[in-house]
């Protein structure tokens, strides 16, 4: 009888350990929440795109943007465009057309920020970049397809350079009706989404500024 006197104590004592056990656990996991939930978006963004976004929970600032880099290009496309010019005076009429290809690259300004909301109540996190955009177009090679000299009104270096700008704003033209910005914003989507799933168990949203 003795015995199990003092087994009782031992045994509550032995409850009490465990229960506060877990609640030390409980208190270190809703403490240390934040913390986590940051590292976790900040590792997600580190590997699908060598940066780190400016993360926010519950409207207070975790860690603020860091990049090395001021541009993030994710599609890339090469365009033929080609080009007319014709110049009529004194009824002598010129005419240029060249033919060129282009590099069209399309994605982020990093430099307008990206920033990433968590709504721990909601369990959902927003991502907002900015505006997709091009980010740039380079001329790889250009080809004088016609070069037609009027009687008086001749060709000259002003007018292939006009051409040639004119093709340069035709292959921007053209990759914004192909639907490469479009692409870019799927592109970052689809990559930064499927990420954040391994890190973290929220919901994910991504939105572009206008």
């Amino acid at each position: 009888m003795a015995s199990e006197h003092k087994a009782w104590p031992l045994a509550l004592v032995g409850i009490v350990l465990v229960l506060a056990g877990l609640a030390a656990f409980v208190f270190w996991r809703v403490e240390t929440w934040p913390a986590r939930t940051a590292a976790g978006i900040s590792e997600a963004f580190r590997q699908t795109f060598e940066f780190e976004p400016r993360i926010s929970i519950e409207n207070e600032v975790i860690l603020e943007q860091s990049t090395d880099v001021a541009e993030l290009a994710v599609v890339q496309r090469t365009l033929s465009v080609e080009r007319g010019y014709e110049n009529r005076w004194l009824f002598s009429t010129k005419r240029l057309r060249a033919r060129g290809t282009y590099s069209v690259k399309a994605g982020f300004d990093l430099r307008k920020g990206v920033d990433v909301e968590v709504d721990k109540a909601g369990k959902r996190v927003v991502v907002t970049f900015p505006a997709p955009e091009l980010l740039s177009v380079e001329q790889e090679n250009m080809t004088i397809v016609e070069w037609d000299n009027g009687l008086w009104n001749r060709l000259g270096a002003d007018d292939t350079e006009t051409a040639v700008n004119a093709m340069g704003a035709l292959a921007r033209d053209r990759a914004a009706a192909e639907g490469l910005l479009e692409e870019a914003g799927r592109s970052v989507t689809e990559q930064i989404t499927a990420r954040l799933r391994e890190q973290v168990d929220l919901e994910v949203a991504v939105e572009f500024r206008p």
